[in-house]
C-alpha cells in the first residue's frame, strides 16, 4: 500500500515537473506527503498472538544452592523400647577375712562368721584370729536311739545360708534338701562316764545317744564332710576392709 502511494507521488511529482512548477505550494505538499508515507512505512504492526511453540529441551541440572539457615527444634518424640539388661557390675566393696597368705577366707556377715563357698555351696564358718574355730560335733536323728541318717538341724537365719560348724579337721554343715523333721535324739561324742552321768546311752565309738524329751519339729538336712585341710587356710587371720 505505501509503495503504490509512493508511485503515485512520483508520477505527481514527474507531471508537476513537466508542467514547469506551478508553484511552490504544491512542492512543499509532495515533500510533506513524501514524509508522511515515509512515516508509515516505518511502522510496526503487530497482529493477533501466534500459537505457542513446542515445548525446548530440558535444560542441565544448576549446581547445589548454599545451605540454608538452621530450622527450629522439632518436637521430642516418644520414648524408645526398654534396653536389654546389661551385664552384672564388680561386687562392691566388703569386709574380708583373709588369712595369714593373703587367701580370702569369706566375707564377713557377723562379728565372727564368714561366708564362702564351698564345693559349689555357699555357707559360713565361725573365725576368730587362730583361725576357724572348733564346736563340738551334734547330730540329730528322726530315731530315738541315734540310729540312721543323721541330720543337721538348721537355724531359722541360717535358712538362706546353712551355718557350718569344724570338729577337729573336719567341716560339717547341712546339705540339700533342707525340710522340717521331727527329731528324737540327739548324738555327740563324749567319754562313757561323762555320757552316763548326763544320762545319755554310751556308743562303741565314743559316742554318746540322749533322747530328746519333747521332741523337736525344725528344718534340717543332711550332714555333709569336708575336710577343712582342702581349704588351705593358714592362720593367723585378719580383716581387710574397702
Amino acid at each position: 500500500m505505501a509503495v503504490k502511494t509512493l508511485l503515485i507521488l512520483t508520477a505527481l511529482a514527474a507531471a508537476a515537473s513537466t508542467a514547469g512548477a506551478k508553484s511552490n505550494s504544491l512542492k512543499r505538499r509532495l515533500t510533506d506527503l513524501e514524509q508522511r508515507v515515509q512515516a508509515l512505512e516505518s511502522r510496526s504492526v503487530t497482529g493477533p498472538p501466534g500459537p505457542p511453540g513446542p515445548q525446548g529441551p530440558q535444560g542441565q541440572a544448576g549446581g547445589p544452592g548454599s545451605q540454608g539457615d538452621k530450622g527450629d527444634r522439632g518436637t521430642q518424640g516418644p520414648a524408645g523400647a526398654t534396653g536389654a539388661q546389661g551385664n552384672p557390675g564388680p561386687p562392691g566393696p566388703a569386709l574380708l577375712v583373709v588369712d595369714a597368705n593373703g587367701q580370702e577366707v569369706g566375707v564377713v556377715i557377723t562379728p565372727n562368721r564368714a561366708a564362702r563357698r564351698v564345693g559349689g555351696t555357699l555357707i559360713t564358718l565361725p573365725f576368730g584370729a587362730d583361725g576357724i574355730e572348733q564346736l563340738p560335733a551334734l547330730f540329730d536323728y528322726e530315731t530315738p536311739d541315734c540310729s540312721g541318717s543323721a541330720l543337721l538341724p538348721v537355724e531359722f537365719a541360717d535358712r538362706l545360708i546353712p551355718g557350718g560348724f569344724v570338729s577337729n579337721t573336719t567341716l560339717f554343715y547341712a546339705g540339700d534338701p533342707i525340710t522340717s523333721h521331727t527329731l528324737l535324739s540327739e548324738r555327740s561324742i563324749l567319754s562313757a562316764t561323762k555320757c552316763t552321768a548326763q544320762g545319755g546311752t554310751p556308743l562303741p565309738d565314743n559316742g554318746c545317744c540322749k533322747s530328746l524329751s519333747p521332741a523337736r519339729v525344725t528344718p534340717a538336712g543332711p550332714v555333709v564332710t569336708v575336710d577343712i585341710g582342702t581349704l588351705a587356710l593358714v592362720p593367723p587371720f585378719h580383716i581387710e576392709g574397702p
